[in-house]
Parts: C-alpha cells; sequence; structure tokens
C-alpha cells in the first residue's frame, strides 16, 4: 500500500498492527511473518513457472477429487515448511492433503 510516496511494507502493516492491541504477545505477527515468507518464495516460482519443472499435473487426485498440480502440491508443502518449525501451530490442513498433517 502506497500513501503518497511513503511505502508500507507487510512487515511494518503487521507491526503497526500489532501495537494496537497492547495484550499482544507476537505469536499471531511471528505465524503471518511465516504464511508471507512462504508467499514470497511460491511467487519467485510462479514468476520462474516456465522456466522450472512446476507447472502441469502432478499425476494423483486430491481430497476434492481435482488433479492436483505440480505448482499446488509445492505450495502446500512449502506453507507447511514455513510454519512446521515455528511451535505456532499444531497441524496444518490443506485440500492436497487426505487428512489433516499433525506437526512434529
Amino acid at each position: 500500500m502506497v500513501h503518497g510516496s511513503e511505502v508500507i511494507t507487510i512487515e511494518r502493516f503487521i507491526m503497526e498492527q500489532e501495537r494496537l492491541y497492547p495484550e499482544a504477545t507476537g505469536e499471531l505477527s511471528n505465524l503471518l511473518y511465516d504464511v508471507c515468507l512462504a508467499a514470497k518464495i511460491i511467487s519467485r516460482h510462479v514468476r520462474r513457472a516456465g522456466l522450472t519443472d512446476i507447472l502441469g499435473a502432478a499425476g494423483a487426485v486430491n481430497v476434492s477429487g481435482d488433479l492436483q498440480q505440480k505448482l499446488d502440491l509445492f505450495a502446500n508443502e512449502t506453507v507447511r515448511n514455513s510454519v512446521h518449525h515455528t511451535g505456532r501451530v499444531c497441524v496444518t490442513a490443506s485440500e492436497e492433503d487426505q487428512v489433516p498433517m499433525p506437526v512434529p
């Protein structure tokens, strides 16, 4: 979001919003940072999709009955990996997984 010449990054926005809630512990902010990192990684791969083997069907069907796409599987794994190491979530769920995946 741009106000005049001022650029507000996602990090700045999250920090400013957290300050509005004195009781905030920062756990949600940290989880949002993890998801933002995953989104940046996924975005990079989408921009390079024509150069890498990330487009097209992966050959399996997801729980919704749709043919799984390589990019969907990559995004699912990227988001899962970005939050698993933090201790902030206990399970992840996605249409790409048959069952919710517990976080070790």
